[in-house]
This record gives structure tokens, C-alpha cells and sequence, in this order.
């Protein structure tokens, strides 16, 4: 009888050793999960400083996402984004659908950068839309499980506040504050989104807030404005050059 207790209690042990592991370790996992999933979608590096997941309120907190520029981008990252929170539906932790009630992203810093007839933030859109969803591909050698094993999502709401970006343009730089950002359903319960359309409507409404409180009109002028000044002093050069060599004796 006592033989049967110990070990009984030596699986209660084990038990509640496996689930303090669990908790322990799922901001790491989770974080692993941003940063592979996120690069294979944007096509860019992804990283992540910090993840907080409370399961019991269903929130997590996410600290330092930076996500990279593509090559030939002179600046290190298209986003940085300060602080991501989320309140999650736990009712749907064990199907393959997961629901956000709402992602507040919080001090967003965008690099707007154009270079050789593109701008890097779409050329992250197109690296999103050239990723194949699991429903897109037909080998004969994937099975159905495979879209099994990827996760599907219902958002409810997606706000950015306290945005800043950054436009540039060979030498030239521009700051716009952005004004609060506002997404709203994105997928439902009959038909969720993958990530790849998650990704998709999010980068398309930034784009739109990008153009349109971005004065491109004023950087063009900027632009003209620097050319004629540097034609202006290399004539200068030129004719200060010609002049001494008429002047010599």
C-alpha cells in the first residue's frame, strides 16, 4: 500500500514537473514559432525579443519584433514594431483555428524605402503573395494532413497607434506620424483565414496609410531642388576650372 502512494505520488511529481516545464517554455516556443513562420511568409528575417503568454486570461504580449528588410534596401528593418498584445479566445485553443479578439500594436516604426523603381514594403507584399498556402499545393506527394497541421485564424480587431514612418529616398528623409490604424474582421468561423491572408490585409491597409499621408509630391521637389544644385556647382566647377585656364599666363 505504501509502495502504491510513493509511486502514485511520484506521478503526481512528474505531472506538475511536465506543466511547469510546459509553461515555462512556451514563450520560448512560441517565439520560435514568430520568427520561422514569419520569415518563411514575408520572405524576410524575423526576430522577436520577448514573449509573455498568460493561457489562464488568454493574452500574450509580444516585445521587439523587428522584421527585415529585403536585400537592396539600404536600412536594416522595414518594421519595428515596440509592443504587440493580444487578447486570444481560449474556447478555440484546441481546434485549429485560432481566434484573436484583438492585437494592439503599439509604437510601430516603418521604413519606407525606394529604391531603384520599388519601395521595400512592396516587395514584401509580393514575397507574401507568391508564398503558396497549404490549399495551394498539389503535389501528389502532400497529403491533406499537411493543411491539418497549419493553423487557420479569425481576427477581430487590429489597431496600431503611436506610428512613425520613415521616407527614403536615396539620400533624402522624411518623418509622418501616422494616424491610429483600425482592421476589423479578418476571417470568420465558417470561413478563417490563413496566415498568408492575415499577412496580406494587414500590409495592404499600411501600404494605403504609407501613400496617403506621405507627401511624395514634397520629396519629388526635394528631389528636383537637390539635382539643380548639383548641376549648379558642377557648372560652377567648370567654369571657375576654364576660367583659371584662360587666366594663365
Amino acid at each position: 500500500m505504501k509502495a502504491i502512494k510513493i509511486f502514485l505520488l511520484t506521478i503526481v511529481l512528474l505531472i506538475v514537473a511536465s506543466v511547469i516545464f510546459l509553461y515555462s517554455s512556451l514563450n520560448d516556443v512560441v517565439k520560435k514559432g514568430i520568427e520561422t513562420v514569419g520569415s518563411d511568409v514575408l520572405g524576410v528575417p524575423v526576430s522577436v525579443s520577448k514573449v509573455e503568454i498568460s493561457l489562464k486570461e488568454g493574452s500574450a504580449q509580444i516585445s521587439g519584433l523587428q522584421i527585415g528588410n529585403p536585400t537592396g534596401f539600404k536600412t536594416d528593418n522595414a518594421f519595428s514594431l515596440g509592443k504587440i498584445r493580444l487578447a486570444i479566445d481560449t474556447s478555440y485553443l484546441t481546434t485549429d483555428t485560432i481566434k484573436i479578439n484583438d492585437l494592439t500594436i503599439v509604437d510601430p516604426k516603418i521604413n519606407y524605402e525606394l529604391a531603384a523603381g520599388k519601395n521595400n514594403i512592396g516587395v514584401i507584399k509580393k514575397n507574401i503573395e507568391a508564398k503558396k498556402s497549404p490549399s495551394d499545393k498539389k503535389s501528389t506527394g502532400e497529403k491533406r494532413s499537411s493543411n491539418k497541421a497549419s493553423k487557420s485564424f479569425i481576427v477581430e480587431n487590429i489597431s496600431f497607434s503611436g506610428g512613425n514612418v520613415t521616407t527614403l529616398i536615396g539620400s533624402l528623409e522624411k518623418n509622418v506620424n501616422l494616424p491610429e490604424i483600425n482592421i476589423q474582421n479578418i476571417g470568420n468561423k465558417n470561413n478563417p483565414a490563413s496566415a498568408k491572408q492575415v499577412a496580406n490585409v494587414i500590409m495592404a491597409e499600411i501600404t494605403r496609410n504609407i501613400i496617403q499621408n506621405t507627401d511624395l509630391g514634397e520629396i519629388r521637389d526635394q528631389i528636383q531642388g537637390r539635382r539643380k544644385e548639383i548641376k549648379n556647382k558642377v557648372k560652377e566647377g567648370i567654369g571657375g576650372a576654364l576660367k583659371g585656364i584662360m587666366n594663365k599666363p
